[in-house]
């Protein structure tokens, strides 16, 4: 199963409740469930691990063991039977079930969407002063974005800017980093597009970056 959601507690609750009475009824060890979350240093890990402390709480017949994932990995690990439960993205597990995109001649259809813990709001931050109106305007413009590999880079804004018509080719100077380290560079005069739940990052950097 994948999970991407707050919501995603009452969801797994209801799907164990099913299979619980029978483990508990014929007296079996506790079983343990890998849960592969994100990047160390995400938002993920901690979720994992707040909704594992639910599972287990509800459940003391279930052991849940949080480990570093990531969105793509995370659909990767479930393919190979590595997991048993894990976040993703919509367009992720939706190529992964289909086998379009990057997961052409992989098709799986093991990865189950359970519900959405928060809607995958897209920021995208610029300095006041700056001259961007649209997103095509970032072309040759400075740019902060997500680390290489991550899944809001791949699976995101190369997919946005290839809407409005550009490409990571045509931006100017790019910084690879985390939401954090994408806040900071605000006062370089750098645009950082970045993924994450709202408001933190631009909260962050309103409040802590000279304007």
């Amino acid at each position: 199963m994948t999970i991407r959601a707050l919501r995603f507690v009452y969801l797994v609750a209801a799907v164990f409740a099913a299979v619980a009475p029978a483990v508990s009824a014929e007296a079996q060890p506790k079983v343990t469930l890998v849960f592969s979350a994100g990047p160390t240093g995400g938002s993920w890990t901690p979720m994992a691990a707040a909704t594992a402390e639910v599972i287990k709480r509800k459940y003391p017949e279930l052991d849940v063991l949080v480990e570093p994932g990531a969105a793509l990995v995370n659909m990767e690990k479930m393919r190979n039977d590595k997991t048993d439960l894990a976040w993703s993205m919509t367009t992720v597990l939706a190529d992964a079930r289909a086998g379009t995109n990057s997961w052409k001649g992989k098709q799986t259809d093991k990865p189950l969407f359970v519900a959405n813990y928060y809607p995958n709001v897209w920021q995208l931050a610029t300095p006041a002063a700056a001259d961007i109106r649209k997103v095509a305007d970032l072309k040759g413009k400075a740019v902060a974005l997500p680390p290489r590999g991550n899944t809001s880079l791949s699976e995101g804004w190369e997919l946005l800017l290839r809407v409005h018509g550009i490409k990571l080719d045509d931006l100017g100077t790019k910084s690879y980093g985390s939401l954090t380290e994408n806040a900071r560079r605000s006062g370089t005069g750098r645009r950082w597009p970045w993924a994450g739940r709202p408001p933190s990052p631009p909260h962050s950097c309103s409040t802590s970056v000279p304007r």
